[in-house]
């Protein structure tokens, strides 16, 4: 009788142990077949059970792409100088218009589908260049032995460069509008690089009777002159906006065309001041100038390759 219960007992565990296994068993499978997990169990308005979903993963989070960019800017330099004749040859620094490149590297951090936070390294030449037709200057006729026998006016063109290199820094907020079409603004910092350089050419009209250096070797109807600016500020800060279109060209790979407009809040010089002597004996008195501080602001079109990190 004692080994016919020890046998039952012995049976009867085994047969719970195989129940559980199987029940265990069973949730594993339900688990397989719902991937996000079991769900509750709520109870409906007519009293029948509906499963309740738990939360599902949205997708994976932030997205960092990195990218070089290149193109270039045409540039509108803006400069008022008061205290001159209509004519004066110093009017010509007073505006001027340049195409010129720049190149440097993007990053940015994807917060959501549709917004960014990014930053543009650049290196941006600013080049600007003008010319003006019928400036009027003082000419002083010498005779053969360097003596001055009449005064007369000359007629002269001219034409002038002024360029500038950058390192520049843009933060901006990258927002898409629709599809791959996109928005991008944020402020700029320009710190120069060395200081500007500029150079000047007045022609005097070929049937004049007077030359630049009349009476020297070096007599010319042509005269130009080269030479740094220091008048220029330590630090330029503006506000970049543009718009954008993202071509995908690969995994991960995207062609970016962008074109936007740079208004600058810093001037691109300094103000200065001088007295204008170019008319002093047929036109008198000489005239004392004040040169405001010149804008500069451009218009940027450019296309990068961006990649994601």
């Amino acid at each position: 009788m004692h080994n016919k219960r020890g046998l039952f007992m012995r049976a009867y565990a085994f047969a719970m142990v195989v129940a559980v296994l199987a029940h265990v068993g069973a949730y594993g499978q339900e688990d397989v077949l719902r991937p996000n997990g079991r769900g509750g169990v709520a109870t409906t308005a007519e009293g029948s059970a509906a499963s309740v979903d738990r939360p599902r993963d949205k997708g994976p989070g932030l997205v960092l792409r990195g990218g070089i960019e290149g193109g270039l800017g045409l540039n509108f330099l803006q400069r008022t100088i008061e205290g001159l004749l209509p004519t004066s040859p110093l009017g010509l620094l007073s505006s001027g218009t340049g195409l010129s490149p720049l190149y440097g590297v993007y990053a940015e951090l994807e917060l959501s589908p549709t917004v960014s936070l990014g930053l543009r390294m650049m290196v941006d030449h600013k080049s600007v260049s003008g010319s003006k037709s019928g400036f009027l200057q003082d000419c002083i006729v010498n005779d053969p032995y360097g003596n001055p026998t009449q005064v007369t006016v000359a007629s002269m063109s001219g034409e002038f460069t002024q360029s500038l290199t950058f390192f520049t820094f843009t933060p901006v907020v990258r927002v898409d509008l629709m599809d791959n079409f996109f928005a991008q603004v944020g402020p700029t910092i320009h710190l120069p690089t060395q200081n500007a350089q500029a150079t000047t050419t007045f022609t005097i009209d070929p049937s004049e009777q007077c030359s630049f250096n009349f009476g020297q070797p070096n007599e010319s109807k042509v005269n130009t002159v080269s030479a740094e600016d220091e008048n220029i500020p330590a630090l330029r800060i503006g506000l970049d906006a543009a718009v954008g279109y993202r071509f995908a060209i690969g995994d991960g790979l995207e062609l970016v065309p962008r074109i936007g407009y740079q208004l600058m809040i810093t001037s691109f010089d300094n103000e200065s001041s001088g007295t204008d002597f170019t008319r002093v004996n047929t036109d008198p008195p000489a005239r004392d100038f004040i040169a405001r501080p010149a804008t500069l602001n451009s218009v940027q079109a450019s296309i990068a390759l961006w990649f994601r990190l």
